[in-house]
């Protein structure tokens, strides 16, 4: 299991890199900006519910977005 975590841990921070690298961000803080709209927070509100109740409500979605936009807003990019 540890083993399976370490490469998808590493699968995903590639796949942040290259997908930073195509939208013209740079730099540490780009990328974890982008880590953190498109794994971090979605994954935390899963968990959250899971270890509670089980059932996201249904507006769930709709508050990941909206943070993830957010977040994405400020991703600095290359000039």
């Amino acid at each position: 299991m540890a083993s399976t975590t370490a490469r998808v841990r590493v699968v995903a921070s590639a796949a942040v890199g290259a997908l930073a690298e195509r939208l013209g961000a740079h730099g540490a803080e780009a990328t974890e900006r982008l880590a953190l709209a498109l794994i971090d927070l979605p994954l935390s509100v899963v968990r959250r519910h899971q270890r509670g109740s089980g059932a996201l409500p249904g507006y769930a979605e709709s508050l990941v977005e909206d943070c993830a936009e957010a977040l994405l807003a400020t991703v600095p990019e290359r000039r």
